[in-house]
Parts: structure tokens; sequence; C-alpha cells
């Protein structure tokens, strides 16, 4: 439908501060053509709608606007000769507008545009709860993906957009790049500096990260270890931070390093706190947050290793993403605030800097640019993005994050151009998404969550009471309650009031009156709806938000950082341990002194089960200077089972110095005999739940031990086949690992294999899954899977499993695997 769009109506976007958008497809001359003075087809209530032609229409034309439910707003005729169409009496909202002309049998395709808040009618509130993720630094530089649809200037044109957002913050990037920084002390900011000040003139602040270095062009100031060179870490951050102190109001040090898999949890926490040091040092006013954490549920023992090494003092904000459904975030919220107060962090402020819709699979709608693979969200997929704009932001901010990021303003799309994530189009045009947000900030940008509120089961509804902040005074004191459900629903609200203001997700008034005295009746579904004049309302859980003004460690107190170095005989896995070595093992300590002043102190072991040789007593550091201690690791000859926590820590006067830590861990092999095997029960068909997108069977061999899952598939399906396990409560207690093997029928195209561990007893119910990280390819020859559950911390832990989900996505319609000798371990007993 909308590839159309472009072949045939050709809606230009044109702003007062961009040209036309350039058009990749020839235009039959017969077709009208329109264009309008708003970014992405966004109008404001203080402006009149209206679509400019070209040239004048060479016939009539008949046209109307439904809006995002499909009603029928507006109607009317536009003339031989006319060169504009106005649209009167549209409520607030997101609309589609269809043209016909009088020799056509059908419409053409819709023109997406909406009406939203005038900016100059409200007052943002710095501190709103409501934010969005635009990257527009990277992905709104001009022909960015080869795109040929964006408008001529379009760091103007997003700014613009983001402004009739209505949110107060915005996420954006930093590259860290040799263009930024050609050369040691030398920075060129270049449309970094553009974009800052372009949010700075519509007074939206900035909160942003870099998670890239310069890798090609090494100097004196970095090295190509990049994240290891803790000095260059330091200065680009300190640079940073002073060019943009007054805009750039928070920074993040890096993004999702739980899905780098290079660079362990002990060296990211090194280069976190460097970072943290030298964002200070360039902005002391600065909000300082942590590399965020992808998946908490997934990466628990990646965060407690980065708190074991001291982490937690060189962050002010904790962030996280989750792209969990809004039903699973109160566990992932309680999961994460039970690990940080188990380290004594939890009054410092959350944020969520990334959340958004993740489940809607590939985009419904073929790609604008032709040539281009990025596809776009069909109408059902726009609709679902809209309501979880709400639905994820309100309920992570009750929940506890004093701010969410909704993920992401610009077009963007990931998985090989299938998947959209963009509250734009490609063709710089506006979704119902963009609506929704600039609705919420409308509705609910100034005003302070007093708790959830109790309207039956199945009905979300969360109180606020409105500030009344400047432009926003007519409201102040009186309440608002945003609801929703999980299916569409009548309810019932006591309330003695003779009148309530209704809004729907995209921003359209109505007037509610009660269906009898005291009683209002009103209809909900999945899309958010405000109710507006309440007072006088009890929240059913308070809503209580305490943070701490705890007197924080000065950043001269936290400027030495210990690093411990891994000599070659040790081998990281999975970013939380290194493997059991050859004894002794070399290694080396590293001191960074980031302070003005020399420090002279001594390096301490903190650990047990090793003795490490070499240490000197008493060591002296330059002013910003480093110095490393080459020293030797002796471990028994047989390697204990459980992990070996080498721990360093450091006492220097005036200093308060996080220790450094790394667990030392034997392969599961070389521990075999301290361990039992034990047998997982599946040799029952009833055991195993079928899971696959075509037809599938379970088959049992008890000869060989072989349990067989052959599955056909139709032409032009996604194929999979996940089956699952159901296992028996507390079985895997006291788990260190488990495997099986695995393989494909003789030959089969090799494809890759997939394993989810989950507490869920259905396996539809799997989201909150685990997923160690265990990648393998399954072919026509047995291997062993093993998941080892001492490297793999999670947040879920084995003794709470009941569902093995196995499987692949295989390539041919025509397909079968086979496991056998599924089997756990356990510590054998004296």
């Amino acid at each position: 439908m909308y590839k159309k769009l472009i072949i045939l109506v050709s809606t230009l976007l044109s702003v007062s501060i961009a040209s036309l958008v350039a058009d990749p497809s020839p235009i039959d001359s017969a077709r009208l053509r329109l264009t309008t003075s708003r970014p992405a087809h966004i109008f404001t209530e203080s402006a009149p709608v209206v679509f400019n032609l070209t040239e004048p229409a060479g016939q009539t034309y008949s046209w109307r606007v439904h809006d995002w439910q499909g009603n029928l707003c507006a109607e009317g005729v536009l003339s031989e000769g006319e060169t504009s169409l106005a649209i009167k009496k549209l409520p607030r909202g997101y609309f589609e507008l269809e043209v016909k002309s009088e020799t056509a049998v059908r419409w053409e395709p819709p023109i997406p545009f909406a009406l939203v808040s005038d900016p100059a009618t409200r007052t943002l509130n710095a501190d709103s709860p409501f934010a969005v993720d635009s990257a527009l630094s990277w992905t709104a530089s001009k022909g960015v993906k080869g795109t040929k649809l964006d408008p001529e200037k379009p760091y103007e044109v997003i700014a613009d957009i983001a402004q009739l957002s209505g949110v107060s913050m915005i996420r954006d990037r930093l590259g860290w790049f040799e263009t930024t920084n050609p050369k040691p002390g030398v920075y060129e900011w270049g449309s970094y500096e553009t974009t800052a000040a372009l949010l700075a003139q519509r007074g939206i602040k900035i909160l942003s990260l870099y998670e890239s270095f310069p890798e090609t062009k090494p100097s004196p100031s970095w090295t190509k270890d990049g994240l290891y060179d803790l000095a260059a870490v330091y200065q680009f951050s300190q640079a940073a931070a002073q060019q943009f102190k007054g805009r750039t109001v928070a920074w993040e040090f890096w993004n999702e390093p739980d899905l780098k898999r290079k660079i362990p949890a002990w060296d990211f926490a090194a280069s976190q706190k460097a970072a943290y040091l030298g964002f200070k040092k360039g902005n002391p006013d600065v909000n300082v947050l942590n590399g965020s954490i992808s998946n908490i549920h997934r990466a628990a023992g990646m965060l407690r290793l980065l708190l074991d090494n001291g982490m937690g003092d060189y962050y002010d904000t904790f962030n996280l993403h989750t792209y969990l459904l809004p039903k699973y975030h109160s566990r992932v919220m309680r999961e994460t605030q039970s690990l940080l107060t188990a380290y004594g962090l939890e009054k410092k402020p959350l944020w969520v800097t990334e959340v958004g819709l993740a489940y809607e699979g590939n985009g419904d709608v073929a790609p604008l640019q032709a040539g281009s693979d990025r596809r776009e969200h069909g109408p059902d997929q726009a609709r679902a993005q809209a309501e979880r704009v709400v639905t994820t932001e309100v309920t992570l901010h009750a929940l506890g994050a004093q701010r969410v990021f909704f993920f992401v303003l610009p077009a963007f799309n990931e998985a090989n151009g299938n998947k959209a994530w963009g509250l734009l189009r490609w063709d710089w045009m506006v979704k119902p998404g963009f609506v929704a947000l600039s609705n919420l900030t409308h509705q609910l940008g100034d005003a302070q969550l007093l708790g959830d509120y109790t309207l039956g089961p199945g009905v979300q509804a969360y109180l606020f009471t409105q500030c009344g902040t400047g432009k926003n005074a007519p409201r102040k004191g009186t309440q608002t309650l945003v609801i929703w459900s999980n299916v569409d629903r009548t309810i019932s609200l006591p309330y003695p009031g003779e009148r309530l203001e209704l809004v729907d997700l995209m921003g359209k008034v109505s007037s509610l009156t009660p269906a009898e005295k005291g009683q209002y009746s009103l209809r909900v579904g999945p899309s958010a709806v405000y109710l507006n004049g309440l007072s006088g309302l009890t929240p059913a859980t308070p809503f209580a938000l305490e943070l701490k003004n705890e007197k924080k460690s000065s950043v001269t107190e936290l400027s030495t950082i210990l690093r411990i170095k891994l000599g070659p005989t040790f081998k990281t896995q999975a970013q939380t341990y290194a493997s059991f070595p050859s004894s002794p093992a070399e290694a080396e300590v590293e001191v960074y002194n980031f302070s003005d002043e020399a420090i002279t102190g001594a390096v301490k072991n903190l650990g047990s089960g090793y003795e490490l040789q070499g240490l000197p007593e008493r060591v002296s550091v330059p002013a910003q200077g480093t110095i490393s201690l080459p020293v030797k690791l002796v471990f028994p000859k047989v390697a204990p089972i459980g992990a070996t926590m080498v721990k360093l820590g450091a006492e220097f006067p005036g200093r308060k110095v996080a220790s450094a830590t790394i667990p030392i861990l034997a392969d599961l092999p070389a521990v075999a005999t301290q361990c039992e095997e034990r047998a997982i029960p599946a040799m029952d068909v009833g055991s195993w739940i079928k899971n696959s997108s075509g037809k599938m069977d379970i088959q049992i061999n008890a000869a060989s031990g072989e349990i067989t899952f052959p599955v056909s598939f139709t032409d032009n399906v996604d194929r999979w086949i996940h089956p699952a396990l159901k296992i028996p409560k507390d079985t895997l207690n006291g788990a260190l690992a488990l495997s099986f093997e695995i393989r494909a029928a003789p030959k089969s195209t090799e494809c890759s294999g997939m394993l989810v561990l989950s507490d869920a007893r259905d396996s539809s119910q799997i989201v909150y899954g685990e997923q160690p990280e265990t990648s393998f390819k399954v072919n026509d020859q047995w291997q062993t899977i093993t998941i080892d559950f001492r490297s793999h911390p999670m947040a879920l832990r084995p003794e709470q499993i009941r569902l093995l989900r196995v499987g692949c996505n295989p390539k041919q319609n025509s397909y079968a695997f086979s496991l056998r000798n599924l089997k756990f371990y356990v510590e054998k007993k004296p």
C-alpha cells in the first residue's frame, strides 16, 4: 500500500527550513501531487491544516479523511484549478487523507498527517519521566543508510519534530571516531555540535552516549585496544562533557555492554570508572549513567561482576533497557532493584533508556524506496506501537523509573531491514506512535504520579495530579487517570462530578457524563485513554520514589583505579570469568591516578584460594599517570569446582579505591571427577510440548535413547521448530550444568540452534526465558551442547527451571532433528 504512495501520489515533505524530499520514482502527471509546510505532516492546533498542490488541479477530485480508528472525519471536493486543500475542524489526532479523481475508480493510497498541541502553548517540565530516544546525530544524518527520501536539512527537521513531541529530554549518540578526535587533544565535533545547538534552541536537554573508539589510526592518545586505554577514555569523556556542557546534561558510557562479547566485565568496569572521572572533570554537574544493561534477566551475572568491581561509585543514575511486554516489566524492575539493593545502591535514580515494540515481527509493508530493504509497519503494527508508547512509559515509571525513553524517533530498521523501530516512516511521514507520544506528554508531561488505581480485573489505571506549571496553570490541582485494558470492556467509575473530559490515545477530546448519578461508565481497551478533571481520588498503592541525598565521594577520592590485566594463559569466557590457567600464571596489576597530585600507597591481595607473588610493599603513581606491576598467580594443582575470586584492593591516603575482581573457573571436564551425572527425564512423549510453525511430530526410540522431532513446512513460511521439555519442579536443584547431544537428519542443511531455559509452565508463556550465551549449529553430526550454570550466572536459578526449549530454524521444508543423553551435573557429596 505505501509503496504505491511513492509512485502514485508523491506526498512530498516540505518544511520551512528544508527543501522538498527527493523522490526517486517517476510521477504520473495526471496524479494529484500534494505538499505541506509541516515537518512529517505534523500540524498544530494554532495553524490551519492545508495541503498545497504543486500545480493547479487538472480536474475535480473528491477527498476524505479518516482517523486512526477508521472513522470518517471530513470529506469534500477539490475543484479543477484549485491550488490547495484545506481541512477544517479536526480534533487532535492521527489522520489519513485519501483523494480520488472524477475519472478514477479507486481512492489513492492514504497520506498520513497529524494534529497535535502547539509547543507554544506548553510549558516543558524538565523532570518529566516521558522521553524519547532520537539517536538523531546518527539516524537523521543526510542520506543515512542510502535513503533518498529525507529532507534537505534532516537535523533541523528532526529537531522540530522532537519539539512537537513535547518531550523535555532526548537520547542521542556521539561518535568517538578519527573524524571527531583526529589527533591527541584535537576535537572536531561537526554535526554533533549542530544537533546539540538545534535541540538547545528548542529547550530540549540531551542524554548522550558514545560506544565507539578510533581503531584505524591509533596514536599516542589511544591504542588499538580502544576501551582498554583508560587514559584515552578519560580524555575523550572530559572533552565531550566540557564541549556540550549545559546542553548534554547526562552522559551514558557505552551502549549494551552485555551484548559486546569482546570485553569482560572487569575490564568494562575499569573503563566505566575512567569515563565517569573524565565526564566529571569536564562538567562536575553532569549526570553520569552506567553502560546500559540490555537484558537484566540474562545478564545478571555480568551486572553483579561489574558491581563487585566497584562500578556502583562510578555512576549517578543506573540505566537499563527492556523490550519485554509490559506485563513482564514488574519482574524486570523487581529483579534489577533487588540486585542493586544487595549492593546498597537502591536509592540511586534509575532510568530505562530504551524500550519499544519488539514482538510484532517483520514489517508488513514493503520498502517505500525502490531498491531499499527497509520494510515499514503495517496498520496493525503501527497501532500496536502507538499503544506500546503509553503502556511502557507509564508502567515503567510507575515501577520506579524516573525517566523512560521510547526507541526510536526517526526511521530505523534492524534484522536486514525487516524490523522497523521508528516513530516516523522512511519517507519522513508521521506514524500513530509519534502522535501517541505527543499526546502522552500533553496529558501527563507536567503531572506527578500518585499511584495505581483499582478499576477491576484486567484493567491498568494510574492516577496523576496535575502540577499546573507555567502555561499549564489551568489544570493545576486536578487529577488525571490513564487507563487501558488487556481486552475491550466497559468499566464503571464511582465519582460525584457532573462532567469529565475523556481523551483518546491520539488526543481527541470528548465530554463524559455520568450514566447515572455518581456513576460513570466508559469503554476501555489496549489503547490507553485519559480521564481529566478529577479530584479527591486516592491511589490503591501510593507511588513512593525515595531517593537518598547522601554525600557522594568526591572525584578526587575516586580518582585511583585498579585493573588486573591477565596474561596469555588465561582465557576470558562469556564476559564473566576467566578459565583456570596453568600455574603459575602471569598477570599485571595496573594503578591509574587521574588526580592532579602524585600518590603513594599499597596494593593488597584480598582474595583466597591462590597465591599472589611479586607485589611490592609500597608504590607511587605520578599525577595523571599509571604504573604496571608484573605479578604471578599460583593456583592449586586440583582445580576447585567453584570459582576462585582473584581480588585486589589498594590503600592510598585520601582515596577510596574500588577493588578489582576476576572469577577464575575451571572448565567442566577439568572437575568432572568432582561431579555426579543425573539424567533429565525426557523419554516420554507426554513430557514434551509441540512448538513449531510447521506440522510437527515427536518420536521416542527407547533402544537408542533418542527423541526425534520430524516436521514439515509449507512454502513461504517462517520455518522454526522449538519443542519444549517439561522439567518437574526442583529437578535441577543444585545443578552445576546440563548437557545434551543434538543431530539433524542425514544430509540436512546446517542451521542455527537455540536454547531457552524458563520458569514458565507453558511454551507460549516463554518471554522471560533465560538464553545462556551458547550458540551452536545443528548439522547431521552428533555434537554435545553444555550449559555451565557456573559460568552463566542468571537471574533464574537452576531449581526454578520448568521448561527446556531447544530447537532451530531449518532451511528446508522437510526436516528432523534428534536429541539424546539429556543430563545434568551436581557436586558429589563426600
